[in-house]
């Protein structure tokens, strides 16, 4: 099967966060061609192709395919054990919801990459994207994508919105039927994470993102350079003005300039962090981060360019990085053939606790089995963490007695008083 070249509009699904941080980045990545995908955005149009393949011929085990040469409009591929795994848990999850779904009597319809036109349902020309896999039942839709990153991705994204507009508008899903959008990201967790949107709540997001929409029609769209500019075409040296003044402030903020001295190389003073150092400098710095560190890999980027060109960068030179050792293809076969012990190249892997209690062996253990292995499972603090005020899910109190000091105490009143205790 080969899939079709997908569609990519101005306003498509990947591009909805950053829109709603920036109206006006719709206008100036425009004017810019897009970056070449990387080896990473490949690789997982790959695995893509290889869930769409599974999904279409109803095959539920990506495992069957471990070999196969498959071909999408990235070219031709292999297809290996890991990347079956890895897809192996978006299928597991999506015969898990349909069963789930048919056992409650629902009459569940599955969608697999679907390209769906949020515009449509607020006049908005370019706004849309396609769609992993959407699963439709008569009083609910839940929007499914498939990320093969390493770095986390929440359900809740604009980009999950746009799809999630679209998708409801195209299966013209009532407007009191509720709406989930679901992530699964094999490499970060077996277990996908999913948002439950209740109407009205639904419909709060899709007016901020359709506003956001609107706006970047506009010709004096506002522009706000910060982290989102990643991936626009617009947030390099020299393009976006924008992003150039954020990114020359930061500079000038962290950095500050002296004259060279004799005998050095450094004409810079970087400013020291210490105990001395300010919250409001410390805050200062941290919002300059991603606009210096996406100047700083620009920089990298072309620097590489050049000298792969020939060209001379002073100070530089072309090296290879360290990688690491793998095995061969088919060494596994190999190993089982020479009668290796197994001990000797693979090691025991517990199963995830969602997929031990979601299993059909764990359903048919005895009550009190399953309550002793519930027992077993815990679920550890996160790393803390700063983020931005307002975006924080798990909240950390920082100083516990301070915090209980900070408590209003009640007045001291007599026993038999009838009035209220007030409050300090």
């Amino acid at each position: 099967m080969s899939t079709p070249t997908p569609i990519h509009w101005a306003r498509g699904g990947s591009n909805s966060d950053r829109i709603v941080a920036c109206p006006g980045c719709v206008q100036e990545a425009s004017r810019w061609p897009e970056d070449p995908g990387s080896k990473y955005a490949i690789d997982g149009t790959h695995s893509h192709t290889l869930l769409e393949h599974c999904l279409r011929a109803s095959q539920w085990d990506a495992t069957f395919y471990e070999g196969h040469v498959l071909q999408d409009h990235e070219g031709a591929f292999t297809v290996d054990l890991e990347r079956a795994k890895r897809v192996n848990v978006a299928l597991r999850y999506i015969n898990d919801r349909m069963r789930a779904l048919h056992r409650s009597g629902r009459d569940v319809a599955l969608h697999v990459e679907e390209f769906v036109d949020a515009g449509a349902a607020h006049n908005i020309p370019e706004w849309g994207g396609s769609a992993d896999v959407i699963l439709r039942w008569d009083s609910g839709i839940e929007v499914i994508d498939y990320k093969d990153g390493g770095k986390p991705v929440n359900a809740e994204t604009y980009q999950m919105i746009t799809y999630a507009i679209g998708a409801r508008h195209k299966h013209e899903v009532p407007p009191a039927a509720s709406t989930i959008t679901t992530i699964i990201q094999p490499k970060v967790s077996q277990d996908a994470k999913s948002m439950l949107y209740e109407p009205l709540e639904f419909h709060v997001k899709e007016l901020i993102l359709a506003k956001a929409m609107r706006r970047s029609m506009e010709d004096d769209a506002p522009r706000d350079a910060g982290e989102h500019c990643k991936w626009c075409p617009g947030a390099k040296p020299g393009r976006c003005e924008e992003f150039n003044r954020r990114a020359h402030k930061a500079m000038s903020d962290i950095v500050a300039s002296i004259p060279a001295q004799p005998g050095t190389n450094n004409p810079l003073q970087i400013p020291e962090i210490s105990a001395e150092t300010t919250n409001e400098q410390l805050a200062q710095l941290l919002d300059a981060k991603p606009i210096v560190l996406g100047l700083l890999n620009e920089a990298e980027a072309e620097a590489l360019k050049r000298a792969r060109s020939g060209q001379d960068v002073p100070g530089y030179e072309l090296d290879r990085k360290v990688s690491r050792r793998k095995w061969d293809d088919g060494a596994l076969d190999t190993l089982d053939k020479m009668r290796v012990k197994e001990h000797v190249y693979t090691e025991r892997k517990l199963r995830t606790p969602k997929q031990v209690i979601d299993s059909d062996e764990f359903k048919g253990l005895s009550e009190n089995q399953q309550k002793k292995i519930q027992a077993l499972i815990v679920k550890p603090e996160g790393a803390v963490c700063l983020v931005p005020k307002g975006t924080s899910k798990n909240p950390v109190l920082t100083d516990t007695k301070s915090v209980v000091d900070a408590i209003p105490k009640p007045d001291p009143a007599p026993a038999a008083s009838p009035e209220p205790l007030s409050f300090l």
